[in-house]
């Protein structure tokens, strides 16, 4: 669709190959900025009575994977616990490429 010029993609190409080993391409190998440099974000709530939003139900099919790909972004650090009357409601849908997000 010439989004790019011949040009940019092949630099593109080489930018890539050079820094091919900062790529993090499973959940366990991705990073973190350290703390020293990057303050975690703190949310602040607002003491109230929580309304009662309920979980879109992931459907038979597709559960196993929805619960292995949870436990994989768990156990890399990527999601952590959250005070179940604050979290935000989830949802899971296949993309493109036959993955889940």
């Amino acid at each position: 669709d010439n989004f790019l010029w011949p040009e940019e993609v092949c630099l593109f190409e080489q930018i890539l190959l050079l820094n091919e080993n900062t790529l993090a391409y499973k959940e366990c190998h991705r990073g973190t900025f350290h703390k020293d440099y990057f303050s975690p974000y703190i949310i602040s709530v607002v003491e109230h009575e929580p309304w009662e939003f309920v979980n879109i139900p992931i459907p038979p099919e597709i559960r196993e994977k929805v619960i292995g790909l949870l436990k994989e972004k768990i156990a890399a650090g990527v999601y952590e616990p959250v005070n179940p009357h604050t979290a935000p409601v989830g949802f899971v849908f296949l993309i493109k490429m036959g993955n889940f997000i």
